[in-house]
């Protein structure tokens, strides 16, 4: 299977993140290797919201950013499962 460095995982998500939904409302995007509900090797990715700014963000331009996501790390060479999170500061 083959993967990219970490840096590398949370550099594209936050410019897609950043790209899609704006940069005032992305602080930033880290990622953590885990597995997925079959046992298999994963990456959570977070994209970590600025304060206040959740409610700004619309289903269709998260989802958007997911699909994206997946897409660009893909093309980088990414194989694991994805599991992408949103962390909202209130």
């Amino acid at each position: 299977m083959e993967t990219i460095e970490k840096n590398q995982i949370d550099e594209i998500a936050k410019r897609v993140a950043t790209e899609i939904l704006g940069a005032a409302f992305v602080s930033s995007a880290v990622s953590t290797t885990t597995v997925d509900s079959r046992g298999r090797e994963a990456v959570r990715i977070t994209i970590n919201l600025t304060p206040g700014s959740a409610a700004g963000i619309t289903g269709k331009a998260a989802s958007t950013a997911v699909f994206t996501l997946n897409q660009r790390l893909q093309e980088a060479g990414e194989e694991r499962f994805r599991i992408v999170r949103w962390f909202a500061v209130a």
